[in-house]
């Protein structure tokens, strides 16, 4: 496991790479994918091939606010989903219960998630 500027991406996507960013969010998955390993008492190679373990990471990493485009919370154990929640105010189409909707924020529009991978709703910012 690397967690440094190990990227690929093409010559097009080096130049809207930000270094800090990627690189923050390279580390955070993988030092969650190798904690989980080890506290699976698995080998990193014996993860990358299994969806059910792929999925518990990616959890895990949304429980640290990590945002990971089209991956719902489904984490059964997260208490926030079953929380109630009120507002004083909120939109007509944007419902304050809709923050434990299981879906990340996100952002969207010409610099957020490409079209088609976006996930209905208001829980999300545009650009």
């Amino acid at each position: 496991m690397f967690a440094e500027r190990n990227i690929s991406a093409t010559h097009t996507a080096f130049a809207s790479t930000r270094v800090m960013a990627t690189v923050a969010a390279i580390g955070q998955g993988v030092g969650t994918a190798a904690s989980f390993a080890s506290f699976e008492n698995k080998l990193p190679s014996d993860i990358s091939d299994k969806r059910d373990l792929i999925i518990s990471i990616q959890q895990r990493l949304i429980g640290d606010d990590a945002f990971l485009i089209g991956i719902t919370n489904i984490d059964s154990a997260d208490l926030a989903r079953i929380s109630k929640i009120t507002a004083s105010s909120q939109l007509p189409n944007g419902k304050a219960e809709n923050v434990i909707s299981g879906r990340i924020r996100s952002t969207h529009g010409k610099k957020g998630v490409t079209e088609g991978r976006t996930i209905p709703g208001t829980h999300r910012w545009k650009k």
